[in-house]
């Protein structure tokens, strides 16, 4: 882990501790401290960023929590198999889906609501696995229940796994981005890929963008 007060001269600060214990998966700040949140869904906080303290599992059954946000009341954070749990003060947390219908790899605060970024699975019509789909959903009432959007599919990809990994509100548009499409997507000779980038302004239209062109990717 680094700290920076510029942005631009980090230095490193001893994660000695996650590691022993889970490592870090997404961090934010609330304006009063720092909450990270991560493998094995341990919790943690700080109020300067070098130091921290464990607040423990956020519940004993939690595999990984890949994300949290804030909406000024509530912190909360998502996991693996669609685990959403919630929490007044970082450290006592309740469950509020234990299985959300997809997979949750990000979410985003945005007045009243919550936006979700994952995947679904997609079967064939013998059952079997036929690829991941990209999914965008949106709740109003702090993840307790969720309403999937409609994304345009109409894209190309190289191995079928399409899921969305991040999104973000600008506070004029989101933007959710995600897994390898091929060019053909865009009429081009498909001799590279890109990264699947959708935008929309309020989170029920999206459009598919050709932005992106594809590297090495990381949450």
């Amino acid at each position: 882990m680094q700290s920076s007060t510029d942005g631009r001269t980090w230095n490193t600060i001893s994660g000695d501790h996650f590691v022993s214990l889970g490592l870090p998966r997404a961090i934010l700040y609330d304006g009063s401290q720092f909450v990270i949140v991560g493998v094995r869904g341990y919790v943690y906080t700080s109020p300067d960023g070098l130091t921290w303290t464990n607040q423990g599992r956020v519940g004993e059954a939690v595999e990984q929590l890949n994300d949290i946000a804030y909406d000024g009341t509530w912190y909360v954070a998502v996991g693996n198999n669609g685990q959403i749990w919630a929490s007044a003060d970082a450290r006592n947390w309740d469950t509020r889906s234990h299985h959300a219908p997809f997979e949750i790899n990000d979410v985003a605060v945005a007045g009243d609501r919550l936006i979700a970024a994952g995947s679904r699975i997609v079967y064939d019509n013998q059952g079997f696995e036929d690829g991941i789909n990209p999914v965008v959903a949106i709740s109003f009432d702090g993840g307790f229940s969720w309403q999937e959007q409609t994304l345009p599919l109409d894209f190309d990809s190289p191995n079928g796994q399409v899921p969305l990994q991040e999104i973000e509100w600008s506070g004029m548009q989101y933007v959710a981005v995600g897994g390898a499409i091929s060019s053909t997507t865009f009429g081009e000779d498909g001799s590279d890929n890109r990264v699947i980038a959708y935008v929309s302004a309020d989170a029920r239209n999206w459009t598919l963008e050709n932005t992106l062109v594809r590297g090495t990717y990381a949450d």
